[in-house]
């Protein structure tokens, strides 16, 4: 199994989308009335709502530091459509109706993680420096439809892969440029995360990993028996056993303790038949049994992102 030590975007980070951000009308100072939209597109790169009618005068109050308080001014909405892929959220997505291209230059790294796909094929090329030589290239299919026979054959629903990840494939360069590209033939490409960062070893998995969602839909029964459900966001979640041996207790015990807290992308295998096995999220708690003279065991609890 592996983590990625994930990077945080920046701007200085972004080079390119062709996703766009044109969301809302960009905030400036002004006169607003409840329901007014507007969105932060410099460091930020947020959508917010007026909640209560003022006028601002001063850039100070802009919509991120009105967002708290007894009688906030502002909500917070979401990322805008060009950073939703970076908001550190699975259930956002950015999108566009074609094809969609990204470049970033993250800095040192040697992975990367893309999920919540919606495509035909991804395909990843770095280069040493901006402008520079290729060093990888890559592509993964996205068809993920299961034929096992003629009639699955013509009539089996279109099956998405909606992840895939990379892991020390990155050389290590300084400052790589990726290029990151998601074909479609049904006219829309989605991505929910990208994610740039260091993999590390963290011990070998065993049969017996369990992984399923936590649904934060809420469903009410009233007094007439008729039942309701509000559909919410859901979360994955992931256990598993891990076989270490003893002369990486201390380094794997220190990653790990860096890591609370921290969501991350958490590879127990970068089989594409086991794709629930990989998850952005934070571990809820793990613990070390050391059972033998040479291996140990590593229990880890994983909870996804919503």
């Amino acid at each position: 199994m592996q983590v990625i030590d994930p990077i945080i975007l920046t701007d200085a980070m972004f080079v390119s989308s062709t996703a766009t951000e044109a969301d809302y009308t960009v905030w400036a100072v002004g006169t607003f009335v409840v329901g007014d939209r507007r969105m932060m597109t410099t460091g930020i790169h947020k959508n917010y709502e007026c909640l209560v009618g003022h006028t601002s005068t001063l850039p100070a109050e802009a919509p991120n530091l009105n967002t708290g308080g007894v009688t906030p001014k502002w909500l917070e909405l979401s990322s805008t459509n060009r950073w939703n892929m970076f908001d550190q959220q699975n259930s956002t997505q950015t999108v566009v109706s074609s094809a969609m291209t990204v470049v970033i230059k993250p800095g040192l790294c040697n992975s990367l993680a893309l999920m919540e796909l919606v495509g035909a094929a991804a395909s990843v090329s770095i280069k040493d420096v901006t402008g520079g030589t290729v060093v990888f290239t890559g592509t993964k299919t996205l068809d993920g439809t299961i034929i096992t026979d003629w009639y699955t054959y013509f009539f089996e629903p279109y099956g998405q892969l909606d992840s895939w990840v990379l892991t020390n494939v990155i050389p290590p360069y300084p400052n790589p440029e990726i290029t990151m590209t998601l074909t479609t033939t049904s006219g829309v490409a989605k991505c929910g995360v990208m994610v740039a960062g260091t993999a590390y070893d963290i011990g070998d998995a065993e049969y017996g990993a369990s992984f399923g969602i936590t649904d934060y839909s809420v469903k009410s029964t009233n007094s007439f028996g008729t039942t309701s459900i509000v559909k919410r966001k859901y979360s994955k979640k992931m256990d598993l056993r891990l076989v270490i041996d003893n002369s990486a207790l201390n380094q794997v015990s220190a990653l790990l303790s860096s890591l609370r807290s921290t969501p991350a992308v958490w590879v127990g295998t970068t089989n594409s038949a086991y794709a629930p096995l990989v998850v952005y999220g934070f571990y809820k708690d793990w613990s070390v049994e050391i059972t033998y003279p040479k291996t140990s065991l590593v229990t880890l609890s994983i909870e996804g992102l919503t």
